[in-house]
């Protein structure tokens, strides 16, 4: 029941941030997923990406250093940094937050499911783009502003923004 209430949770999330119709379709979408482990121990973001016919690639936030902010902004429509991570993941990731704000300034999609917490006991030490912080909380919903709608499930969300 879990992994089918986060498949369509990611769904619901991926098909309102890459902002499609189903006249548009995701035709020539990019998305890069960043993760050092399936969160969850599911990969569902991949299930769902791929069910979406959405391109994609998956790289460790070590391995986005490689990366410069325009080489982030020529390839990619969003990056998703998938939740429940170790924390080497954000310990990685943390240096890297002005790259992840500029490619949002270039009015790319930045798409965070920042569940700390979580099985893999990573935390989030640094501030999210924006200056964004989490803070412990959990909730049985989940909403998706866009469209108005709600989900639930137990633990649904582990932190508040």
């Amino acid at each position: 029941m879990k992994k089918v209430l986060g498949f369509i949770t990611i769904f619901l999330f991926v098909l309102s941030s890459l902002s499609f119709s189903a006249a548009q379709g995701v035709t020539g979408k990019k998305v890069l997923i960043l993760k050092n482990v399936d969160a969850w121990n599911f990969d569902t973001n991949e299930v769902v990406l791929t069910e979406l016919g959405v391109s994609y690639d998956v790289m460790t936030a070590d391995q986005l250093n490689s990366l410069t902010t325009s080489d982030l902004i020529n390839t990619y429509d969003m990056i998703l940094i998938a939740s429940d991570q170790n924390q080497q993941f954000y310990d990685d990731l943390g240096p890297q937050m002005l790259k992840l704000e500029e490619f949002v300034k270039a009015g790319k999609v930045l798409q965070v499911h920042a569940a700390n917490w979580g099985w893999h006991g990573g935390l989030w030490t640094t501030s999210l783009p924006g200056g964004v912080s989490i803070t412990r909380g959990y909730s049985n919903y989940d909403y998706i502003v866009k469209n108005g709608s709600w989900l639930y499930s137990n633990y649904a969300s582990h932190g508040r923004v």
